[in-house]
């Protein structure tokens, strides 16, 4: 997992507010959640695959970096483990493990 400046995370989807506000008050909170997702982009930014409600959460509570993980560095287990996560989320269920990333 890497944290990356936000200004270096392209995402390309609109968001819903509420989900966007249901993610601050976890955030707010001090729940972990998943890192984003991304992609690299040939100018040098990152495109979020997985995690656009959380860079917008980040963003509105003004932080400047957010956690990522690579996709392109995932195991397909590594990616369901991920995938899971992300979902149980907002079902109040967060594990307190992410899957790790193969390279740093």
């Amino acid at each position: 997992m890497q944290y990356r400046h936000i200004d270096n995370l392209v995402a390309n989807e609109d968001t819903d507010p509420v989900r966007v506000a249901q993610y601050k008050r976890l955030i707010h909170a001090g729940q972990p959640i998943p890192p984003l997702l991304v992609k690299p982009l040939p100018d040098g930014k990152f495109l979020v695959e997985d995690g656009r409600y959380r860079l917008a959460a980040l963003t509105q509570l003004g932080q400047w970096f957010a956690p990522t993980v690579n996709q392109a560095t995932m195991s397909p287990e590594q990616h369901e483990a991920y995938n899971n996560a992300s979902r149980q989320l907002l079902n109040g269920y967060m594990p307190r493990r992410f899957p790790k990333n193969r390279s740093t």
